[in-house]
């Protein structure tokens, strides 16, 4: 068997790899405000620290400012609906990302990213106006036997709320039947969620956010109640809508009968608006952060403006 030999040349450093193994500086994105409405303007600062070749050691400070899309989709996160589908879960959301790119083998490139809130733009409107629905339906014991008149009615001094309202509802359930009484009355705040597909058809998955249940009348009895339903923890996002995906939020008065007879409904939608802007003390901070970390040694770098 021949015997195999090799030798090799040292190599010098420089021609070995240009630069260290992994990541050489840091990177750090901020911008001024929490939460945004689409069509407002961005703005933050991108600051790194010293970085391997080509740049020169000391740190570098970019400014940057871009529009939102006036027509974007404010952010959702749904979980638990059923419908169309057996189980859906939507997400819209948000991320600003910076990235450098850094020469030499074996050496990262620098990136860093900030998820931010985007809130549709929804006008609340002028005016505040009664809204109300009713309904009449004929009870049927099996499907065919006669039992009498359901009526249902259900009214809000108005159907537009912000984020953290509790609406009132008003309900009246007239139990017009001979032998028939109301098992119970259920007021329920939904959220529905449109999956909207290329080819045309929408999927719509609903769930139950609040409810409020109270016994009904019997045959031949009158109720009438206000409800307030505590929104409070339980919806988290505005109304919302974009091309693939739509969240939207609606009352239902429903009366559940003695077994063998159908249930009546009536559903009333309503709009959920983001929360009033108001000055975020946050920005300041954040704001004056990038300034302390912008030190005498940091150079300024012109502004970058993005385009869509």
């Amino acid at each position: 068997m021949e015997d195999y030999t090799t030798s090799t040349t040292p190599a010098s450093e420089e021609e070995k790899f240009g630069g260290q193994i992994g990541v050489k500086g840091e990177l750090y994105l901020t911008v001024d405000k929490d939460e945004y409405r689409a069509g407002d303007e961005v703005t933050g600062r991108v600051l790194n620290t010293p970085l391997a070749n080509p740049y020169e050691i000391g740190e570098y400070l970019y400014p940057f400012t871009f529009t939102l899309p006036a027509e974007l989709p404010g952010v959702l996160d749904a979980q638990s609906l059923g419908g169309d589908v057996s189980s859906l879960h939507a997400t819209i959301k948000y991320t600003l990302k910076a990235t450098i790119k850094v020469q030499g083998r074996f050496i990262s490139d620098l990136e860093a990213s900030s998820d931010i809130t985007v809130r549709a733009n929804l006008e609340p409107p002028r005016d505040f106006h009664t809204v109300e629905r009713t309904v009449s339906k004929a009870l049927r014991w099996l499907g065919c036997l006669p039992r009498g008149i359901c009526h249902l009615a259900v009214s809000m001094t108005r159907d537009v709320f912000s984020l953290g309202e509790s609406p009132l509802v008003e309900c009246f359930v007239n139990n017009h039947t001979a032998a028939v009484g109301v098992h119970h009355v259920k007021v329920q705040l939904l959220q529905k969620v449109t999956l909207h597909h290329p080819h045309g058809v929408a999927d719509v998955c609903t769930r139950v956010l609040v409810e409020a249940k109270c016994p009904g009348p019997r045959a031949g009895d009158l109720l009438e109640c206000p409800v307030q339903l505590a929104t409070d923890g339980h919806v988290k996002f505005p109304t919302t809508t974009g091309r693939f995906l739509s969240c939207s939020y609606f009352i239902a008065l429903e009366c559940d009968f003695a077994a063998l007879t159908n249930s009546v409904r009536i559903e009333l939608p309503i709009t959920i608006l983001p929360p009033p802007q108001t000055f975020n003390a946050a920005a300041t901070t954040i704001t004056d952060l990038s300034a302390s970390m912008a030190s005498t040694t940091s150079v300024s770098r012109p502004q970058i403006t993005l385009f869509g």
